[in-house]
This record gives structure tokens, C-alpha cells and sequence, in this order.
């Protein structure tokens, strides 16, 4: 074989591997990219689950507010009219009688 086919071929070689090389890096870099994605994807379920529950304690949360705030308004409703009615028990005991006239 003539010297500059040999030193032809001789590049071609380093060609080859200097490619494989590139492309198995390529591969390995590719591989923890959709390893990083798929990270990622089950902590945003993970992420989304939480929210989800959260909003769900967030309503329970606040219809349980409006049921203690329904709950206290009627209770301040009651005392009121217990005061008033205790009031109106007190003023006629309390009224001075008005003299006699003769």
C-alpha cells in the first residue's frame, strides 16, 4: 500500500474515535437531561398535590370560619336581647312612683 492511503486511513481511525467519543459524551449529557426532566416532572406532581391540598384545607378552613362567625353573631344576637329584656325587667323596679295628689 502506497504511504499516503496508510496515513489516509490512519485519519480516518483518529476521525472515528474522536467522533465516537463526541457522541457517547453527547449521549451520557442527553441521558442526564431527561433524568433532570423526569426530576423535575415528579416534583411538580408532587408540587401540584400540595396545592391541591392546601386548597382544600383552605375551604374547609373558611367554611368552618363562617360557621364560628354565624355561630358568634347569634350568640351576640341572643345577649343582646337578654340585656335589653333584662333592662326592661329593671326599669319599671326602678322608676320612682309618682306622687299622689290629693
Amino acid at each position: 500500500m502506497k504511504r499516503g492511503v496508510i496515513i489516509s486511513y490512519s485519519v480516518l481511525g483518529v476521525l472515528v474515535i474522536i467522533l465516537s467519543a463526541a457522541l457517547a459524551h453527547v449521549g451520557t449529557q442527553l441521558d442526564k437531561a431527561r433524568l433532570s426532566q423526569d426530576d423535575l416532572q415528579t416534583e411538580i406532581d408532587d408540587l401540584e398535590q400540595e396545592v391541591d391540598a392546601l386548597n382544600e384545607q383552605r375551604d374547609t378552613l373558611a367554611s368552618e370560619r363562617d360557621k364560628l362567625k354565624a355561630d358568634l353573631e347569634a350568640r351576640i344576637k341572643a345577649l343582646e336581647a337578654e340585656k335589653a329584656k333584662q333592662e326592661q325587667a329593671q326599669a319599671p323596679s326602678t322608676a320612682t312612683p309618682a306622687p299622689a295628689t290629693p
